[in-house]
């Protein structure tokens, strides 16, 4: 029985989506050294993942700090506006 990192990754559905089937029949017969190397490649592109999302909510909420700086600015700029009307 393959590692649950191999039947629960992105690789089975995407290569039996191409047509070739028993995905997993034809896993387990990839030398050893060949599946460590993917392995370590999947670990890196989790880590990544993971990285990215941390990533993105920081810039989500850069972006919001943002906007509200940017609404204060208007607000300031229509005060004085209206203040000389």
């Amino acid at each position: 029985m393959e590692p649950e990192w191999f039947q629960n990754s992105f690789l089975v559905p995407s290569i039996e989506i191409l047509g070739v089937d028993s995905v997993k029949e034809l896993w387990s017969k990839v030398p050893t050294e060949a599946k460590k190397k993917t392995e370590k490649e999947m670990k890196l592109l989790r880590d990544d993942e993971l990285f990215c999302k941390k990533t993105d909510r920081v810039l989500k909420a850069m972006k919001n700090i943002y906007v509200m700086r940017r609404l204060a600015v208007l607000n300031e700029v229509t005060s004085l506006l209206m203040e000389k009307k």
